[in-house]
C-alpha cells in the first residue's frame, strides 16, 4: 500500500488552494431517474485510481423499529492513510442501548465491486443492488447485521447529478434510494436479536478534489419520516467558485418520486455564532425559485458539534488545519414547504451543517 506523508498531504492542499476562478456548472438539465451505470462505482477508473483526493461513497440513513439508530456506508478513498481503500462503517444503537459503532478499511486485493448487477465485498462485508432491492450485510466486532431494502422510490438525480469545477474536478451525486422499506437483523455477540423494520433513504457521491477546493459549507436537511422522505443538499462553494451555493431537494413517498426542485435560491436569516470558531450557523434557511416554490427550515435545538479532526495526530492537526478547520453541527428543526395550488408540506427534521475553514 502507498502510504501518503503528512508533508506530502499539506504539499497537496497548498497546491489545491491555488486554484483559478471557473464558473461552476452545477446539476445540468431536468431531474429524473439515475442510471444503473450512475450508480456504478469508480475506483478503477482513469483519473481516480492515482487520485489521492478521490472519494466515493453510499450512505444510507434510516428511520426504524426495534433500534434507536440504524445507518451504515460502504466507500472508497484515496486519501490519507493510502490509496485503493475499501471501507465500511456502521452504527447500530439497540433501543435503550448503548450506541455500537463500527469502521474497518480494506487495502487494495482485499475487497472487490462489480457494476452490472452493483456488488460491493470489503472483506465478508457486502453491499448489493439489482436494481429494485438493496441487500446489506456487515460483520462488526460486536454485532452482525443484516438488511434488506426495497427501494419505493426509483434511484433520482438531480439534472446530471453533477458538480463540474472545469480542470479542477467534479462533484457527482445520485439519490439511490429516495425512499426504500428496511428490513432485517442485527445480532449482538452475547446472541440477541434484534429484528429492524421501518425505512430508508441512502444516496451516492463521488470527488475528485481536495474538501476546501470543493466546498466551504455543507448544508443537508433530512426527514425520514412514515409517510414520506424528505432531504435537501446545498454546498456552497470557496470564493475561487463564487462563493455559490448548489442545492437539490427531493420528496419522495411509497409511490415514488413526489415532489423536487434544483438549484433553488438560499438564503439565511437569523445566525448563530459558534465561539471557539467563529464560525456562523443558520438558524432559519429559506429557498425560492422562480416557478413559486418556497421554503423555510427554523432551527429548535442544538444536537451535536463534532471536530472533524479530532482523530488526527497532534503533528497532522498542525498541518490540516492551516488549510481546513472541519466542524459538523447538528441541529433539531422544523420545515415548511410550499409549491403552488398544493398544501403546505411541514415536518420536523434533522439539520446538518458542516464548515471546512
Amino acid at each position: 500500500m502507498k502510504l501518503l506523508s503528512t508533508v506530502a498531504l499539506a504539499t497537496l492542499l497548498l497546491t489545491a488552494a491555488t486554484a483559478n476562478a471557473f464558473e461552476v456548472k452545477a446539476y445540468t438539465g431536468a431531474p429524473g431517474k439515475a442510471s444503473l451505470e450512475d450508480l456504478s462505482p469508480t475506483p478503477d477508473a482513469p483519473g481516480n485510481k492515482d487520485n489521492i483526493f478521490y472519494g466515493e461513497q453510499y450512505s444510507f440513513a434510516t428511520r426504524v423499529e426495534g433500534a434507536a439508530n440504524v445507518w451504515f456506508q460502504f466507500g472508497f478513498s484515496n486519501l490519507g492513510a493510502g490509496s485503493g481503500r475499501a471501507i465500511v462503517q456502521a452504527d447500530f444503537t439497540p433501543t435503550g442501548g448503548k450506541p455500537l459503532s463500527f469502521k474497518q478499511a480494506f487495502a487494495r486485493g482485499d475487497w472487490t465491486c462489480e457494476k452490472a448487477p452493483l456488488k460491493l465485498a470489503f472483506g465478508k462485508n457486502t453491499l448489493a443492488f439489482d436494481g429494485t432491492l438493496w441487500t446489506v450485510h456487515i460483520e462488526a466486532k460486536e454485532f452482525t447485521a443484516d438488511y434488506t431494502l426495497q427501494n419505493l422510490a426509483a434511484a433520482w438525480k438531480p439534472g446530471d447529478g453533477i458538480v463540474d469545477f472545469g480542470s479542477e474536478g467534479a462533484y457527482r451525486i445520485q439519490v439511490v434510494a429516495p425512499r426504500a422499506k428496511l428490513s432485517g437483523t442485527v445480532t449482538l455477540k452475547d446472541g440477541t436479536v434484534h429484528q429492524i423494520s421501518g425505512f430508508a433513504y441512502g444516496d451516492h457521491s463521488f470527488t475528485n478534489m481536495a474538501p476546501q477546493k470543493q466546498a466551504r459549507r455543507w448544508l443537508r436537511i433530512r426527514k425520514i419520516g412514515a409517510r414520506n422522505t424528505i432531504m435537501f443538499h446545498a454546498m456552497q462553494t470557496p470564493e475561487q467558485f463564487g462563493s455559490r451555493w448548489v442545492s437539490w431537494l427531493v420528496v419522495a413517498g411509497e409511490k415514488g418520486v413526489m415532489a423536487s426542485v434544483v438549484n433553488p435560491e438560499v438564503s439565511f436569516g437569523e445566525m448563530e455564532t459558534d465561539s471557539p470558531t467563529g464560525y456562523t450557523i443558520p438558524n432559519t434557511v429559506f429557498m425560492k425559485n422562480e416557478a413559486g416554490f418556497q421554503g423555510a427550515i427554523k432551527t429548535s435545538r442544538r444536537v451535536d458539534r463534532e471536530d472533524q479532526l479530532k482523530g488526527l495526530s497532534g503533528a497532522e492537526r498542525m498541518i490540516v488545519s492551516k488549510f481546513i478547520k472541519p466542524i459538523a453541527f447538528k441541529y433539531d428543526s422544523k420545515m415548511e414547504l410550499l409549491w403552488p395550488g398544493r398544501k403546505p408540506l411541514k415536518a420536523n427534521a434533522r439539520m446538518f451543517y458542516d464548515q471546512m475553514f
